[in-house]
């Protein structure tokens, strides 16, 4: 797992961005009954999923409530991306300000991400306690560290918890009713396996092979998917014939990409033993330039 990212990108009303520096210090919304549903973004953190979260919360009277890891009432745990056709993505990537505030908000989020342009805020959807006094109640959002084996704090939230009972969401929907735990957390992340690149010279164009294990087509299991980040930066071309996947990546215009992270992908469709064979890189020209590929499962 990667060193967590502690700063946040905090989405407000309806996911609209606005950038902060600092770990959320609400909820979404900011205030709720004891027992009812509600949403909060922690931060950034695409390498974790639902099962790395604990739950700490304390409430107006002191009182303290562990929610375990995997407990019911931690319902999904998701990344909501940016619109790539959104006003901050279209302003800086063309550095131009179309409102007013793209060009500065974009750099804020580059600093944020470390210049990864997979931009995206955690969403983690609970059910408050029962028991939790009327007040204000401080909601620490904790990530299991499987490198170091301990927990780590992620996120403060507060919360005003209003008088009255709370209601836990059915997430209704008007054609097929209440959905199931499963429908709501088909929005978390698939299993992958992240293929990322180093070198001292950016390239214009990557071609990278690797194998796996057999697919379901060939008596094996899962079925190779992959997945672009930032399609409206590069364009990947990919073959897979069930044992052996090729890549080729290539930026959307003539102009280069601006970081060896923008060529970051993703393998995913339950494929197994994902292995690299060889990665080249090209320049404009087609002159191999020298890379690294890594695959992170």
């Amino acid at each position: 797992m990667k060193i967590y990212e502690k700063i946040s990108l905090i989405f407000l009303l309806a996911l609209l961005i606005n950038m902060t520096g600092c770990t959320g210090t609400h909820s979404f919304g900011m205030a709720a009954r004891a027992g009812d549903t509600i949403a909060i973004m922690p931060g950034r953190h695409p390498d974790i999923s639902r099962t790395d979260i604990s739950l700490y919360i304390q409430d107006s009277e002191g009182t303290g409530i562990t929610i375990p890891a995997n407990d019911p009432s931690i319902r999904a745990y998701f990344h909501a991306v940016i619109d790539p056709l959104s006003k901050v993505i279209i302003g800086y990537e063309t550095n131009q300000d179309i409102d007013g505030g793209e060009i500065a908000s974009g750099t804020l989020i580059q600093g944020a991400t470390i210049y990864d342009k997979e931009w995206m805020q955690d969403t983690l959807i609970f059910d408050l306690p029962t028991s939790l006094s009327v007040g204000m109640a401080v909601v620490q959002v904790n990530i299991y560290n499987a490198e170091t084996s301990s927990w780590e704090t992620i996120g403060s939230p507060m919360i005003n918890i209003l008088p009255g009972t709370g209601e836990q969401n059915a997430f209704l929907n008007t054609q097929i009713g209440a959905l199931t735990e499963a429908q709501i957390r088909t929005m978390e992340r698939a299993n992958h396996s992240t293929i990322s690149f180093t070198g001292s010279t950016i390239p214009h164009a990557i071609e990278i092979n690797m194998t796996h294990t057999a697919d379901v087509d060939n008596g094996g299991v899962g079925r190779a998917y992959v997945v672009n980040p930032r399609g409206d930066i590069k364009n990947i071309n990919w073959s897979d014939d069930g044992t052996n996947l090729k890549v080729i990546l290539i930026p959307t215009h003539d102009k280069p990409l601006s970081d060896m992270q923008d060529f970051k992908f993703y393998v995913a469709g339950e494929v197994t033993g994902l292995t690299l064979v060889d990665a080249q890189g090209f320049d404009a020209n087609g002159n191999s330039v020298a890379i690294t590929a890594s695959i992170t499962p």
